[in-house]
């Protein structure tokens, strides 16, 4: 992701935009983003599917904690 990134920071250097080629690079990384935040999503539920009661009740504990 972060060569796709810097793809698109270079893009918008140049003194005269390419508009389809700028928009297709962001294109990517957007895709890109979104998938990592699928799967970290995907990981956060399979994670929480796998704890017991009591302990989804400590994490909510220690979230709290955390907040304050």
């Amino acid at each position: 992701m972060s060569a796709a990134a810097e793809q698109l920071s270079k893009a918008l250097e140049a003194p005269k935009l390419d508009e389809g080629k700028v928009l297709a690079q962001a294109d990517q990384v957007m895709a890109l983003e979104r998938d990592i935040k699928r799967v970290h999503l995907a990981l956060l539920i399979r994670i929480r599917n796998v704890l017991s009661d009591s302990q989804r009740a400590k994490l909510a504990e220690l979230r709290a904690k955390h907040e304050h």
